[in-house]
């Protein structure tokens, strides 16, 4: 009945704010790893009038895949550990994460997420399991993060990892327990958001 009356109301908000927008013009202003486009554009407000053309700057990016991967066979979680310069002035620098990586031109998250798991730590996939798909940060960005999880096993390590070094990527593997990994969510150490939804879901398929 909860459901029910939740998906209810999340229709009548969704027609209720189901307004216009006049995309007025893009102008692509950077185009190097990642392109960045300059939008000009109006909405919709509640009485029907759009309004002034506003500017925003647009990073256009892939999409990504992430998982967080559990050994059945040692109960630990499977994490890496890389150097994120965009977090170096206000934090860490050094991150503690689910693996992932950006999707290559016409490749599948499923595919993407199996390469990177050989890349970045080693191991081989198999069943995947699709926790969510979400916008890395909707604001300025057109990134979707296409979020698993993946049981494996010992002798599905067959690779070294650490990343690819033809791309400046040095990837430590990291391992934690379940008890270590919900504490670390109890006290905010898990600080990348893809990490942070992928563990919830790991900690509550294991009774967290």
């Amino acid at each position: 009945m909860k459901k029910k009356k939740l998906l209810s109301s999340l229709q009548r908000q969704g027609n209720r704010y189901c307004m216009k927008e006049k995309i007025i013009s893009k102008q692509l202003v950077f185009d190097d790893f990642f392109k960045v486009e300059k939008w000009y554009y109006q909405y919709e407000k509640e009485n029907g009038e759009l309004t002034e053309p506003v500017d925003r700057m647009v990073l256009k990016r892939q999409d990504a895949a992430s998982a967080i991967l559990y050994n059945t066979d040692r109960n630990v979680v499977l994490l890496s550990k890389q150097f994120r310069h965009c977090t170096y002035d206000k934090g860490p620098g050094w991150m503690i994460e689910a693996i992932a990586g950006r999707l290559d031109e016409g490749e599948k998250p499923e595919e993407t997420i199996r390469r990177e798991a050989l890349e970045e730590i080693g191991y081989r996939l198999h069943d995947l399991e699709k926790i969510a798909m979400v916008y890395s940060s909707p604001g300025y960005s057109t990134e979707r993060m296409h979020i698993y999880y993946a049981a494996v096993k010992d002798a599905d390590k067959i690779e070294k990892g650490g990343g690819l070094i033809e791309e400046g990527e040095y990837i430590e593997p990291y391992e934690m327990t379940i008890e270590e990994l919900n504490d670390a969510i109890k006290k905010h150490e898990l600080i990348d958001s893809k990490t942070v939804i992928a563990a919830n879901y790991l900690l509550k398929k294991h009774g967290y």
